[in-house]
């Protein structure tokens, strides 16, 4: 069982479950900013780093994205076991291609997402190292960074990949059950907005509001835009 950080607070039936993607954490300024306005909108909250993530177990060699899905869909299951009718997630950047499946498989009412990755084949070729896959294939893991506590070398194997391809590839995104509010820099490393205009066109689910002068992340100056948006959506 991986060993997973969470915290939450129980106050009313609305629910909403937020995380975050790699090397970061729950105890990152703008999460705990999100987390804080849903409490005082009288959200109850429930909040988690993913595995491989800062405070949760960092087993990330075998982390693959159905890992992560099943632990997004424990938590979702746990909320609806007691009763809870309205969740609402908020995810960011690459947890946003297995929070597609949970929303999609659990019907979920809302989905907030900060700089999603939602485009598959984009992200495989921006992000995933597409350019070095026959050097992947053959070593059957590749380097992406390093332990923030230890200084150790993080590897993905290529089974990564191979679930990826394989699991959460080629989603229908639209939906009548759930309304998804797109949060995204005009200007973003990781995620180009050409592609989030795109989905918008051809999803009626989908909202996005633009921001300009962000790198992928979240600058204090830029909260209280995004939640003054999420607040005109819940």
């Amino acid at each position: 069982m991986e060993k997973i950080n969470y915290r939450y607070e129980k106050k009313w039936d609305k629910w909403v479950i937020l995380t975050h993607w790699l090397w970061w954490s729950i105890e990152s300024k703008s999460l705990k900013s999100v987390e804080n306005f849903f409490k005082e909108k009288d959200f109850s909250t429930l909040s988690f780093d993913m595995v491989g993530h800062w405070e949760s177990e960092w087993d990330i060699q075998d982390l693959t994205l159905t890992k992560i899905y099943k632990k997004i869909v424990d938590f979702i299951n746990f909320l609806k076991k007691e009763w809870i009718k309205d969740i609402y997630l908020y995810w960011v950047s690459l947890s946003a291609i297995p929070i597609v499946k949970a929303w999609i498989d659990e019907k979920i009412k809302k989905v907030f997402l900060r700089s999603p990755a939602l485009e598959m084949y984009a992200k495989r070729n921006r992000e995933l190292w597409l350019d070095w896959i026959d050097e992947w294939e053959k070593n059957w893991k590749i380097f992406i960074s390093k332990n923030y506590k230890t200084g150790w070398e993080i590897y993905l194997k290529y089974s990564f990949m191979e679930d990826l391809l394989e699991n959460f590839h080629r989603f229908d995104f639209y939906s009548q059950n759930t309304d998804v509010f797109i949060c995204s820099w005009t200007v973003d490393i990781e995620v180009p907005i050409k592609e989030l205009r795109f989905l918008l066109k051809y999803n009626k689910n989908f909202d996005l509001k633009e921001l300009i002068w962000e790198w992928h992340s979240l600058s204090e100056n830029w909260v209280v835009k995004m939640l003054d948006y999420i607040w005109k959506n819940i």
